[in-house]
């Protein structure tokens, strides 16, 4: 299969390009470690880099006047963050905030508005994914509506599970979840409760894991079957945009051997490996 390969996964977004995309991106891609809650974009700040999570997650967050910052949207190694950088957009609303630490690969958004500029087969995947974004964002509108907190539970934890290959535990305070989905802490506590009760969960204090997902899946709402769907439409579209033909990394290493280079993300040092 076509991919971007690392001893630590691939992105999706990335693995779907055409070769000769995949090859010119590549030059510019640097990898990045970033810690939980960095912040990679903000509300009237100009976005500088664009990244593609590949063991990291990231929450798209509204910023609300009381304070409140409940999550609309989340992306891990299905997609990028920062997409509308490629068309020249600075935010005017809301952060994007690594909600679980990884690594990501990163680049310049400058340049990746350039290749969208003037490669159509890239301009297409990036649309196609702005597209699976907005749907995300529309359904989880409609799930914080009509949605029982342990059904939006479910769905959070299987789309969190999705969103960083091979995990099946999300490390996170009930608290900090009930800011995400933007409900009180005794409502997220007592929704695990009830999962654990079904045999679906397990949790303990700073830490929540899916132990059945199938049962999970016939638990939670439906808006995680609509989210997935959009995702599956986006790759099914780039398996079917190119050949196969082998292809290896090119992604540049962001410090020489034996040396870490440190960067200032929110307030945390970023060790670029």
């Amino acid at each position: 299969m076509n991919r971007i390969e690392t001893q630590f996964g691939t992105n999706k977004l990335l693995d779907g390009l055409t070769p000769a995309a995949r090859q010119r991106i590549g030059l510019h891609l640097e990898r990045v470690s970033l810690p939980r809650d960095c912040v990679l974009s903000a509300a009237g700040t100009e976005v500088a880099f664009v990244y593609f999570p590949i063991t990291c997650a990231v929450s798209l967050l509204a910023i609300e006047s009381n304070g409140a910052t409940p999550e609309i949207a989340a992306v891990g190694c299905e997609g990028m963050v920062g997409i509308g950088a490629i068309m020249g957009m600075t935010p005017e609303h809301g952060v994007a905030e690594v909600r679980a630490a990884g690594d990501a690969y990163r680049m310049r958004a400058s340049v990746l508005r350039a290749e969208f500029e003037r490669d159509r087969s890239l301009r297409d995947v990036l649309l196609r994914y702005t597209h699976t974004l907005m749907v995300q964002i529309v359904q989880l509108a409609v799930c914080n509506q009509r949605h029982s907190v342990a059904q939006r539970l479910g769905r959070w934890l299987l789309n969190g599970a999705d969103w960083v290959p091979g995990s099946t535990e999300i490390r996170m305070t009930h608290e900090r979840i009930a800011r995400l989905l933007d409900v009180r802490r005794e409502g997220v506590t007592a929704a695990a409760g009830e999962l654990q009760r079904a045999g679906l969960v397990r949790y303990r204090r700073g830490s929540i894991a899916v132990v059945d997902r199938v049962g999970l899946e016939s638990q939670a709402c439906e808006c995680y079957g609509v989210i997935r769907s959009a995702l599956g439409s986006l790759q099914e579209f780039e398996r079917n945009a190119e050949p196969e033909t082998q292809w290896r990394e090119t992604a540049r290493p962001a410090a020489t051997a034996g040396r870490v280079a440190l960067h200032r993300c929110a307030g945390a040092a970023v060790a670029h490996r």
